[in-house]
């Protein structure tokens, strides 16, 4: 069996560092091109609302897809490269305000936690007898830095996430 350094799954590129580095560059360059998309429609003459619409479905539902999973793995500079990219297309008029990675991750990490709390909802029973504690990380050169490693990392993902914040 051939070992490969990263794979797309679910339209998700995964590393074997659990970096995210690969999935936001390929965002990014796809993102651009339909930034191209968009000047054309401005040069046709489409209105300024119009154009944040169709910002909207092509651009930022592509950032927006599966972030709640990858936004807490970004690191600083490639969630500078993003609000860069939103700085842009808010320069050139595509959209009516300057999107943050942060504030739309934010947005979406509590629109999938309030669905996840739902009664409806297949998780349902894992969140509904979870009651919000917090970690206290020793800094020290001990044993448990290991295990302060771990809990670190592991707050990374979107339910430790959602779990620390909303409980």
């Amino acid at each position: 069996m051939e070992q490969v350094v990263s794979a797309k799954l679910l339209g998700i590129v995964l590393s074997q560092t659990l970096r995210f580095d690969i999935h936001v560059n390929g965002i990014l360059k796809l993102c651009s091109q339909r930034i191209y998309l968009l000047k054309l429609l401005r040069d046709k003459g489409l209105p300024c609302h119009l154009l944040n619409t169709v910002f909207d479905a092509i651009v930022l539902s592509k950032l927006r897809y599966a972030i709640s999973i990858y936004h807490g793995f970004l690191s600083a500079e490639l969630k500078g490269q993003l609000n860069a990219f939103f700085k842009r297309a808010f320069k050139y008029g595509f959209c009516t305000s300057v999107h943050t990675i942060d504030v739309i991750a934010e947005k979406a990490d509590r629109s999938l936690f309030a669905k996840m709390a739902g009664s409806q909802h297949c998780l349902h029973t894992l969140f509904s007898d979870i009651k919000p504690y917090s970690v206290i990380l020793d800094q020290k050169d001990t044993p448990t830095n290991y295990l302060n490693v771990v809990v670190i990392n592991t707050r990374k993902s979107f339910v430790p996430r959602r779990l620390f914040r909303y409980s």
